[in-house]
């Protein structure tokens, strides 16, 4: 057995997600003469019980991973609920890609049809958000539109101008409000406190702002004016979004400044 051969070995036996005695019992004759060849064992442990020693370090690697992506899903989840999510998870969804950060990208999904959500049904919620964080935070750079590329616009031009939102960006939609979660999350408070009540139509808007990923719970008014925009609406449609929702010309002006300060825009064209 060469080196390559070994490695594959015995990442397959610390990967099976019920553990090295289960891989070796459902594993082919081949595979357990190869397995009893290449590991050694002692009066103390079995060649399956020290491999076992790597695979619950790893099953630990795989629940860190998760845990520090998904700081308020596991916070909200509670200590012991977020490891038997994470355990189920496993089970369901082994890791198959060499970066571990791309581990948790069905985390949400698995989530949503997990039956803890009929105690916590904002996790689905809550995962969404933070796994956007990650995806925004991997996305390609861009050159922000500036605010002097804008004030030098004819104001002839405007009603018909179209603004490009930058691929850095997601505005989502829940019954939940995130960034609140997450500053009681980030503050040391105990989950039992968390501020879940919300009204209907909160957005949760996400972006890049450099290399730093942002989020903040975004107005009715103001959620709607920029869902016009991220469509693909123009400056005057964006501005009959926003009256719609009881928010007038000077508040569209002091959105969009704020938008193009954050770097939620990087170009405007007929």
């Amino acid at each position: 057995m060469d080196l390559a051969e070994l490695q594959e070995l015995f990442f397959r036996a610390i990967a099976w997600p019920t553990g090295v005695a289960d891989f070796l019992a459902q594993a082919d004759a081949e595979t357990v003469a190869a397995f009893e060849d290449a590991f050694a064992e002692t009066p103390e442990f079995t060649r399956a019980q020290r491999v076992d020693i790597y695979a619950e370090s790893y099953f630990w690697r795989l629940f860190e991973t998760l845990q520090t992506q998904f700081a308020v899903t596991a916070w909200l989840a509670g200590e012991a609920g977020f490891r038997n999510l994470v355990t189920d998870y496993v089970l369901a969804r082994p890791s198959r890609d060499p970066d571990l950060r791309r581990f948790g990208a069905s985390f949400p999904a698995f989530l949503s049809a997990h039956p803890i959500v009929q105690a916590h049904p904002y996790l689905p919620f809550c995962s969404e958000v933070e796994l956007t964080m990650m995806q925004l935070l991997d996305a390609a750079d861009i050159t922000p539109l500036a605010l002097e590329t804008v004030a030098a616009i004819p104001a002839d031009r405007w009603p018909q101008l179209r603004f490009v939102p930058a691929p850095t960006l997601a505005l989502m939609a829940s019954p939940w409000r995130y960034s609140p979660l997450s500053e009681a999350c980030r503050g040391g408070r105990p989950a039992s406190e968390a501020p879940l009540a919300a009204a209907d139509n909160v957005h949760t808007l996400i972006w890049r702002e450099g290399m730093h990923v942002m989020h903040r719970s975004v107005p009715p008014s103001e959620a709607k004016a920029l869902s016009t925009m991220i469509a693909g609406g123009t400056f005057a449609e964006v501005c009959s979004a926003a009256d719609a929702s009881g928010a007038g010309i000077e508040a569209v002006a002091g959105w969009l400044h704020r938008w193009i300060e954050a770097e939620l825009l990087i170009d405007c064209a007929l």
